[in-house]
């Protein structure tokens, strides 16, 4: 090799025009040829199962604080040790395994319960699973059950721990009766208070409120005027009134019978009484005449009382309803579990079942999402810091990936993938999206991407190609953004690298192919060699460099 440079600069330094150009095709080009094809489409793999990876973990550390976020507000309203929070929050995960309200529902309802002086884990869960089962089989919404039954209990001075008999009295009396669960627990509150005082059970007053609303009596008028008609018969029991006597005649008794029954079972006592009324009418009496005489004569209570008086059986059927609907305490579960059963439900169960494995597994990612946090932090510190000529350079070559990765990405996938296949992937993705919401995306981004590898695997030809030619396409245009190739000095632009006076670039399309082993040496005639021996002595000692 020393022989032949040496020969060669003789030649140059007599003055002879020489122009070397070396096409090197060796074992190492094509050795590493290969393996860079080879690399990049391990490249493209790993990309794609590290940006999927990625958006999973960042969908699993978003489940996980949108679980955190609905607990705490449990932990607001309610006083437990941090054991039993740990327990109330698994019982509340167990329940979302078995029923279609979300892990955010449950807990939702268990503010509320908090809110509403609920206690105890046992208690709240009761209570929890109660209205849920009311919210999935009834037209009242999980809070509004929450709200008004916990209330209701209040007013009552029932214990919460009887709640879900309550709830089995509203879906069988709403079952049975024409009317909605949403109006009877909407008549019921009108009317609690003064069943309260007047000694009634909560079944009985859920009975009286399904039997007026059944009968079209508005709740806020109907509910306050025959609230007040049960308070001044109250008070006429407990004062021994003249005005008593009206009441037990109606009812058919004496006054004293009237008022014994009345203390002793307030409902029963006017349920007769109203029986009554309707008994006047079917007799052919004067109803009016006889509301008259009980002074009963403002306009709300006297339409209330003549509807009672004409549906006087629709109020005994209510109130039988009630009291076997109390002492079995089995429609609300029966009625919840025949919802459950359907496919709607299941479904529902089916994506909390995998909501709670996300949020499970991102509070896993905590600490790691914490530490990351850190370094972004020390990040946005460090670059706050730089000048702003160091600003300027990250923000144009993060511009220019994106810009890459924008151009690159879309095009690739449309040369990857075959019409044919790429609509069975859509369609398969779309399935499980629509079956599973987030996590069939999850699971469809799984699929997709063992599509995209065996696409990719088999149309690689056509994708290194058109790489190819995308590449050069920017390079190009990258090559006119930063200055041309110029002799003799610097590109400005970058001062990347700066060629000497009287060098000149030659690019390797616009070398010749020929020559053995790809080389070519353009001279006729230097120091007795021509230009075949000089080219075949140089092959021989490049093949000693670098033969492997």
């Amino acid at each position: 090799m020393v022989g032949i440079l040496g020969a060669v600069g003789a030649g140059a330094a007599g003055g002879a025009v020489v122009s070397v150009v070396i096409n090197a095709v060796d074992k190492f080009s094509k050795t590493f040829a290969g393996l860079n094809t080879k690399l990049l489409g391990v490249g493209v793999g790993l990309t794609a199962i590290g940006a999927i990876g990625v958006g999973v973990m960042g969908g699993l550390v978003k489940q996980a604080m949108s679980f955190e976020s609905a607990f705490i507000g449990v932990r607001k309203t309610v006083e437990l040790s941090e054991k039993e929070f740990e327990e109330l929050e698994d019982r509340f995960k167990s329940m979302a395994k078995t029923i279609p309200l979300t892990f955010q529902e449950l807990a939702g309802i268990g503010e509320i319960a908090g809110q509403l002086g609920v206690t105890g884990v046992d208690n709240i869960a009761q209570f929890v699973r109660t209205i849920a089962d009311i919210s999935a089989t009834t037209n009242l919404t999980a809070e509004q059950a929450a709200t008004d039954f916990a209330r209701f209990a209040n007013i009552m001075q029932m214990p919460i721990s009887q709640v879900d008999r309550l709830g089995s009295v509203v879906v069988d009396l709403g079952n049975n009766l024409a009317t909605t669960e949403a109006e009877i627990v909407g008549m019921s509150m009108r009317i609690a208070g003064a069943g309260s005082v007047l000694g009634m059970t909560e079944g009985q007053v859920m009975a009286w409120g399904a039997a007026l609303s059944s009968m079209g009596i508005r709740v806020e008028a109907g509910g306050t005027a025959i609230s007040k008609l049960m308070i001044n018969i109250s008070s006429m029991v407990a004062t021994g009134s003249e005005d008593l006597k009206g009441f037990a005649e109606v009812a058919g008794m004496t006054t004293g019978e009237f008022s014994k029954l009345f203390k002793e079972d307030a409902s029963k006592a006017l349920q007769v009484f109203f029986t009554g009324l309707g008994n006047i009418k079917e007799q052919g009496g004067d109803v009016l005449a006889t509301l008259e005489e009980l002074n009963i004569s403002e306009v709300r209570l006297r339409d209330a009382v003549l509807r009672l008086a004409s549906g006087s059986d629709t109020l005994n059927s209510s109130l039988d309803i009630q009291k076997k609907a109390w002492e079995d305490n089995t429609a609300l579960s029966e009625e919840a579990e025949k919802r459950y059963e359907s496919m709607e439900s299941q479904l529902i169960i089916l994506k909390n079942q995998f909501k709670i494995l996300g949020a499970e597994l991102g509070e896993v990612l905590f600490p790691i999402v914490t530490k990351i946090i850190g370094v972004v932090t020390k990040l946005t510190d460090w670059f706050a810091n730089l000048t702003d000529g160091q600003k300027k350079w990250i923000v144009i070559i993060g511009a220019g990936a994106t810009a890459l990765a924008l151009i690159l990405g879309p095009l690739l996938i449309l040369v990857a993938l075959l019409p044919a296949m790429a609509a069975g992937i859509g369609i398969v993705a779309g399935a499980f999206a629509f079956l599973l919401g987030p996590i069939g995306l999850v699971i469809a981004a799984v699929a997709a991407l063992v599509a995209l590898v065996v696409l990719l695997w088999k149309n690689w030809d056509k994708i290194s190609g058109f790489v190819g030619k995308v590449g050069g396409f920017i390079g190009g245009g990258i090559e006119k953004i930063l200055g041309s190739k110029q002799a003799g000095g610097m590109i400005p632009q970058t001062g990347l690298y700066n060629l000497h006076k009287g060098e000149v670039v030659v690019p390797a399309r616009q070398v010749s192919s020929g020559g053995k082993g790809g080389l070519n040496v353009f001279i006729n005639n230097l120091n007795g060699f021509n230009s075949r021996d000089i080219a075949d002595n140089l092959q021989r000692e490049l093949n000693k460099k670098i033969t492997l």
